[in-house]
C-alpha cells in the first residue's frame, strides 16, 4: 500500500481517541507522544497532535498504510484499521474484498486464499502467543480454551486444535484478504518468526 494523502490523514486523525499506545507503535519517542498530546488537549475537535503525528509519521521511509493497520490492530481498534483499508481501496464498506482497479492485475490489490498446506505449517509452529492470536483473530477466551484442548485429545499433543482454530477463521474471511489478515494478526501476536517464514 501507498503513503496516506492529506485527506486520508485528516479523517484518520479524527477518529483516533487515544494516541499513548498508536504514538510508540508508530516508533515515536515517549516524550514526543507526550507533545503531541499536549497539542490536542488545547482542541479535543480538531485533533491537532493527532493530525500532526500522521503527517510527522507519514513522511518517513517505509511509512506505509500496511504499517499503520498493523499498528491499529495491535492496539486493539480494528475496526479503524479496516476504515484505513477502505480508504485505500483494498476494502468495500461491510467487509468484502474491493474490485480491482481497472488496468490493474488483480494480484496487485489482493493476496488470495490460504491454501491447507500454509495452514497446517503455521498451525504446527504455534508453541507460544498462540492466546495471543487467537484474540486477534476474532476468537474469545472459551473458543481458545476449545482449541487447546483438542490438542490433547487422545493422551498426546498435537496441533489438532490450532489447525481447526485457522481452517474455522478461513472460513469466514474473504479469501482475498486470507493471507494479509492472518499476516496482520501473526505479527500483532508477536510471532514474527512464524510470519516472515510463512506469509512474508
Amino acid at each position: 500500500m501507498a503513503h496516506l494523502n492529506d485527506k486520508e490523514i485528516l479523517r484518520i486523525a479524527k477518529k483516533i481517541t487515544d494516541i499513548s499506545e498508536l504514538g510508540l507503535e508508530l516508533d515515536f519517542e515517549q516524550a514526543e507522544v507526550d507533545a503531541f498530546e499536549a497539542k490536542n488537549q488545547v482542541d479535543l475537535v480538531k485533533k491537532k497532535g493527532t493530525h500532526d503525528m500522521l503527517k510527522v509519521w507519514n513522511k518517513r521511509d517505509g511509512s506505509t498504510k500496511a504499517k499503520l493497520v498493523a499498528a491499529l490492530r495491535q492496539c486493539g481498534d480494528g475496526s479503524l484499521a479496516d476504515r484505513v483499508l477502505v480508504d485505500a481501496g483494498i476494502l468495500n464498506e461491510g467487509g468484502a474484498a474491493a474490485p480491482p482497479t481497472a488496468g490493474v492485475p488483480k494480484e496487485q490489490t489482493c493476496e488470495g486464499a490460504l491454501d491447507d498446506e500454509t495452514i497446517q505449517e503455521i498451525a504446527g509452529e504455534l508453541i507460544c502467543n498462540e492466546d495471543k492470536l487467537a484474540f486477534k483473530l476474532g476468537y474469545n477466551y472459551a473458543d481458545f480454551t476449545k482449541f487447546q484442548k483438542l490438542n490433547h485429545a487422545g493422551g498426546y499433543v498435537t496441533s489438532d486444535g490450532f489447525k481447526k482454530m485457522l481452517f474455522e477463521w478461513r472460513e469466514k474471511v474473504d479469501p482475498a484478504l486470507q493471507r494479509y489478515k492472518l499476516r496482520e494478526a501473526l505479527i500483532a501476536a508477536e510471532l514474527i518468526k512464524i510470519q516472515e517464514t510463512y506469509l512474508p
